[in-house]
């Protein structure tokens, strides 16, 4: 009988399971995708119409880039395929309440849509490479009307000048009592006011003409644009022309036949640059072309919103069927589950009388097991002598494991899931630690009186034991290693688990501190060997280094704000990475965050550490460093044998003077080659291949002239290699071939010494320059704000700061730099072209030109050196 009721049980449920199993599939396979791709599809061209909003806004790069991106039109055909799979199901297409209309527009609308979202991105294009040309045609007016004004003022300056001097001949003759009726009548009767009153009318309508322009530039529709060529310009054109011939008139003199027929072709270039039906490309025609692609572009947009709103509708009413056919799912669902509880009842009422007449049986079973039980208490006794000998044997193997742990030298313990010490641990713990307490946690034992680093371990464990990323993951990320007592320990976390359960994590401590000296020590040899191979190779910019160091490290202390105190350090840390002391760079940088965190300035404590690492650096290269003190000039063969061929001939003094004088000059060739070298390096430590170029113009000066002005130009040529320069891959994406160039060059010009380093990188972002600037409350409405916001101190588009750039210290500093000497210095740049950074200082006395001299440099080539160097 219980057999009949539990296969009658069995079955039932069987029949529940299958009809409700039936009713979840259908949900999950066919409504809840339908739903979850609806979702999607709708996202995805919501995304797509929102990003192509305002594309009459972006530039050409960044319409470009949306259009390479692919994602959510790839999204949009994956997710209308699959809808397209699940809609002709036999079972819902067969549905009554199946909007079949609405399934057929869906894959139109979205082809539409995307059709007209492609059109946009080509004539978004169009209009933006408009807009460029229509910028230069501008400043093409503005040129030819400065040049224009020119003219007409140096015509003006003339006429004035001649009627000076009329003036101080009447003067004259008034004084010597002579006759000067002839020059009385050209003053009174003379052209001079007719001609100067022809000029300004010149020039008024020259400078009205222009603003014009201004409004070309504004007008907001094509109406407005042909009102103005119709009307304002085509008058101010006309009397332009009539102020010009009425100049000509008044102007009968041949000597300034070559400066009216500079204005005449100005003033001709001008009128029809700015608006004429003969020429295509003047300012007019170009707005007019301007406004109709972005009126095209428009209507485009309203085409994809109309798109984007019909595919809208028939997502809604796939929606809203795929909700009825859910409904009516859970109904059919509803309807099982209460023919079951009736069957169900029926069931287990048959199962109560069942019961009945096993209670009989029961009791006679129960009988029996009375009998069994005694049995099982004399097997139990057996047992007890049994676990007695294994607790023993326990304890033995434990004893051995103890051995085994102390053994090993290291420190080893166990802890659980809650971070509680187990009693299992080596002897080497205890000698190092001391004896945990009882219940004690592993970060308080471990980190003692630090409560930092007991929050870290803390951190750290918790990750470990939560289970959310990989056991080797998040113990990686755990403190690894701790000082204690003057030693140094390493920690290694090892996963205890039962069936897959962390249930313990092994730690082990090994005293490194040996081995950590001796690595130390290892490095501080290396970098020796690099500085002094340095000091060989250059010793004039070494001891220029050294010597410019040590001035600055006494300029710290004496530092008269925050912002000169970072501009000394962050001089101090480029000039020792230049001369080889990574060790006190990395210092030194490691202090820079310290200081830029707490918004301060160093410590006196600090700048004696400082001090200190510096002396001992120096100490380290010995009597290597006693070659700086000797006053040694640098003079090659060539400018020896010069000098004793010009004493055998018995040259004059005047000849000899010169060249004697010219060897005591600092070349400027020689600084832009060490800064040629350390870009070099900079770009091996980045693992890029770039070449830099230099040319120094012949130019040489007293080595005292610029000596605080060299070393600020580390942060530049850190900057172009670090910011400017990309990636192998990023210029050939860019369609540049070959490694990134750099190039270094110095020249007189217009009486000014000029200094240039260029680079054919991705060029200055000015859209996160803006952004930054406006970020920090500085003036960023023009290109001279946003330069101005370049210089500033504090000021980098960089988020986290490496041990190359990033602090936003160093073109303050440069700037500083130039200005404390009486130059300046200036940058422009080109997105996906370079920047060129210009500093200029006064041509002196003193300062020559000789021989130019150029040189190549090649990054492959500096590692080829160190391989030689090794070897």
């Amino acid at each position: 009988m219980g057999a009949f009721v539990l296969a009658s049980l069995i079955v039932a449920i069987c029949v529940v399971q299958h009809t409700l199993g039936t009713s979840i599939t259908r949900l999950s396979n066919d409504v809840v995708p339908i739903q979850s791709r609806l979702v999607e599809l709708s996202d995805s061209v919501s995304h797509m119409f929102l990003s192509q909003s305002n594309l009459e806004r972006l530039s050409r790069a960044k319409i470009e880039r949306m259009e390479r991106d692919h994602t959510d039109e790839e999204m949009a055909k994956e997710t209308l395929q699959l809808l397209k799979e699940q809609l002709s199901e036999p079972e819902i297409v067969a549905n009554a309440e199946f909007p079949k209309g609405a399934t057929e527009k869906l894959e139109t609308e979205v082809d539409e849509f995307l059709a007209a979202r492609r059109e946009l991105f080509e004539i978004a294009k169009v209009t933006d490479s408009l807009g460029v040309s229509f910028q230069e045609t501008l400043s093409g007016i503005d040129a030819d009307l400065k040049l224009l004004l020119q003219e007409t003022s140096a015509i003006s300056g003339i006429l004035r000048l001649r009627y000076v001097l009329e003036l101080r001949k009447v003067a004259k003759h008034l004084e010597r009592s002579e006759e000067h009726g002839d020059h009385v009548r050209n003053l009174i009767v003379g052209d001079t006011r007719i001609q100067t009153e022809a000029i300004d009318s010149f020039n008024l309508s020259a400078q009205k003409l222009n603003s014009l322009a201004g409004k070309i530039a504004l007008a907001k529709n094509i109406d407005v644009l042909n009102s103005l060529s119709a009307n304002e310009i085509a008058q101010n054109a006309q009397k332009l022309q009539e102020s010009l011939q009425e100049i000509q008139r008044v102007l009968g003199d041949d000597s300034f036949a070559d400066r009216m027929a500079m204005l005449t072709r100005l003033t001709k270039k001008l009128i029809t640059s700015i608006d004429s039906d003969d020429v295509t490309e003047s300012l007019s025609e170009q707005r007019r072309e301007i406004l109709l692609r972005t009126r095209d572009l428009r209507e485009l947009q309203k085409k994809a919103e109309f798109s984007a709103h019909e595919l809208q509708h028939c997502t809604s009413d796939l929606t809203v069927f795929s909700e009825i056919f859910a409904e009516e799912t859970s109904e059919y669902a509803e309807a099982t589950i209460g023919l079951s509880r009736t069957v169900s009842a029926v069931i287990v009422l048959v199962g109560l009388l069942s019961m009945v007449i096993a209670a009989f049986r029961v009791r006679t079973s129960v009988i029996d097991l009375r009998l069994q039980n005694g049995r099982l208490s004399e097997l139990s006794s057996s047992l007890a002598e049994v676990n007695s000998g294994l607790e023993l044997a326990v304890k033995q193997r434990t004893a051995s494991l103890q051995l085994v742990l102390d053994s090993t030298g290291d420190g080893i313990f166990t802890v659980d899931t809650d971070g509680r010490i187990l009693p299992e641990r080596s002897k080497a713990v205890v000698e190092w630690f001391g004896e945990p307490a009882t219940d004690a946690k592993f970060w308080d034992y471990l980190a003692g009186d630090d409560q930092q680093l007991s929050d870290e371990f803390w951190m750290g464990f918790d990750q470990i034991v939560s289970d959310v990323f990989p056991f080797e993951v998040a113990a990686a990320q755990a403190p690894s290693q701790l000082d204690h007592n003057n030693r140094t320990y390493q920690l290694d976390y090892r996963e205890v688990a039962n069936d897959g359960v962390l249930c313990r994590v092994l730690i082990i401590v090994k005293d490194v501190t040996a081995r950590l000296e001796a690595e130390r020590a290892e490095l501080a040899i290396k970098e020796l060997q690099v500085v002094i191979g340095n000091l060989l190779k250059d010793r004039d910019g070494f001891c220029d280094a050294i010597r410019e160091c040590n001035k600055l490290i006494d300029g710290v202390k004496n530092a008269s704000d925050l912002i000169t105190s970072r501009r000394i350090v962050h001089t101090i840390k480029g000039n020792c990475a230049i001369i080889g002391f990574k060790s006190i760079s990395k210092f030194i940088h490691e202090l820079e965050s310290v200081l830029e965190d707490e918004n301060r300035m160093p410590s006196e404590l600090e700048i004696e550490s400082m001090r200190e690492i510096w002396n001992d650096g120096l100490s380290r290269m010995g009597t290597f460093l006693d070659t700086c003190d000797q006053g040694i000039i640098q003079v090659t063969r060539a400018e020896l044998e010069h000098v004793v061929e010009l004493l055998h001939s018995k040259a004059e003094y005047s000849d000899i003077l010169p060249f004697v004088e010219h060897c005591l000059l600092e070349p400027v060739d020689t600084q832009l080659k060490r800064l040629a070298d350390h870009a070099a390096r900079i770009a091996l430590q980045l693992d890029r291949d770039i070449i830099v170029s230099t040319h120094d113009g012949g130019l040489c000066i007293p080595g005292e002239r610029l000596k605080s002005f060299w070393p600020t130009l580390v942060h530049v040529v850190r900057n172009a290699v670090d910011h400017g320069l990309e990636t192998a891959e990023e210029r050939t994406a860019a369609g540049k071939t070959g490694p990134g160039n750099l190039k270094f060059s110095s020249d007189v010009v217009n009486g000014w010494m000029e200094i240039q380093l260029a680079d054919d990188g991705r060029g200055l972002d000015w859209d996160r320059i803006r952004e930054k600037a406006s970020n920090l409350n500085l003036p960023c409405e023009n290109k001279e704000d946003l330069i101005e916001a370049l210089f500033s101190d504090g000021f980098s588009t960089r988020d986290q700061a490496t041990d190359l750039s990033g602090r936003g210290v160093g073109l303050g500093a440069v700037k500083a730099a130039c200005e404390e000497l009486g130059g300046s210095i200036s940058v422009r740049s080109k997105v996906g072209r370079g920047t060129t950074f210009t500093i200029r200082f006064p041509w002196e006395k003193g300062m020559l030109v000789a021989t130019p001299r150029s040189s190549q440099l090649d990054s492959k080539d500096i590692v080829a050196d160190q391989v030689n160097e090794s070897v």
